[in-house]
């Protein structure tokens, strides 16, 4: 009968709304999944398993989304991992080779004069030691470079007084900061102390003063403060000299990296100072910043975990 007939048309719309329009939405969705696209958004509001599902296919579209971002994050860093590498290799090539090429350069000509010009004789063996001395500093510095960057630390770690160690490092330093007529203020809060290597800390210390002086300014003050902030020491040393420009302050941390057309009065240096403090403080879960201005000077800030 006709009464028949609209029944059976009523309950095929409401199957078709019920579920087969669920269906084709999840099966759409599930095409936009695979071509790439996991910002999703099921609309079916269903108690029913059919709305159950589509809250599972949301929450999967979700995870995957996450975890690929995750993979993404790794892909990038193992790439910036890889040209630092790169980039540390070349720089280490370059400079271990500048000194060696002089050392042979020099050898090779004194075999060849058979030591006839005495003047020359001098002048090659003092050009051989030198640049022998460098070659060894920055072997020995590349070293504490590796040793620094392992988190495994294989020196002794106990409570130390920082407050002492810079105490003495300055009064230690002085006597180099003299010699350009510079003086060196030091501001340190008392009984500040972390778990730590001393020696690690000195080292930390005498690369930051001596950087203030080879480039501080004559007849100026390097100022050193350290006192405790939000769980750390921080160690400031500030010095008046001729400034880092903003383009290289990125830089003025990597291993070999020296400030172009610097005015250090101090020659031989192998540009792994501030490298190593660096290696140094971020073994300990320490921060390193630095400030500057071109002609005013620059501020180095070493932060420490502080203990009580």
């Amino acid at each position: 009968s006709i009464g028949v007939f609209f029944i059976s048309i009523l309950i095929a719309y409401i199957i078709s709304k019920k579920i087969t329009k669920p269906i084709i939405t999840l099966a759409n969705k599930t095409k936009e999944i695979a071509s790439g696209n996991f910002d999703i958004d099921i609309d079916i509001n269903s108690d029913d398993e059919l709305g159950r599902l589509s809250l599972d296919f949301e929450t999967m579209a979700k995870k995957i989304k996450h975890q690929i971002k995750i993979i993404e994050k790794d892909r990038d860093d193992l790439i910036e991992l890889s040209k630092k590498q790169k980039r540390f290799f070349d720089n280490v090539t370059h400079e271990l080779k500048t000194p060696m090429t002089t050392i042979i350069g020099y050898s090779e000509v004194l075999k060849d004069n058979q030591f006839t010009d005495e003047k020359f004789f001098n002048k090659g063996i003092d050009r051989i030691i030198s640049e022998a001395n460098r070659l060894n500093r920055m072997i020995v510095q590349l070293i504490e470079i590796s040793r620094n960057s392992k988190k495994d630390f294989d020196y002794e770690l106990k409570k130390i007084n920082v407050s002492k160690i810079i105490i003495s490092i300055c009064e230690d330093m002085i006597h180099k900061s003299q010699k350009y007529n510079m003086k060196i203020d030091v501001d340190v809060k008392e009984n500040l102390k972390i778990i730590g290597n001393e020696d690690k800390i000195k080292e930390i210390l005498i690369n930051l003063l001596d950087n203030a002086i080879k480039y501080g300014k004559i007849n100026t003050t390097i100022y050193v403060k350290a006192e405790v902030n939000d769980g750390y020491i921080n160690i400031k040393v500030v010095d008046s000299g001729e400034g880092i420009c903003e383009s290289e302050l990125e830089n003025i941390l990597s291993p070999f990296y020296r400030v172009s057309k610097s005015d250090t009065r101090e020659i031989g240096s192998t540009g792994l100072g501030l490298a190593i403090v660096k290696s140094i403080v971020e073994s300990y879960n320490g921060i390193i910043e630095i400030q500057s201005e071109v002609n005013k000077g620059t501020m180095v800030l070493v932060k420490l975990p502080a203990i009580s």
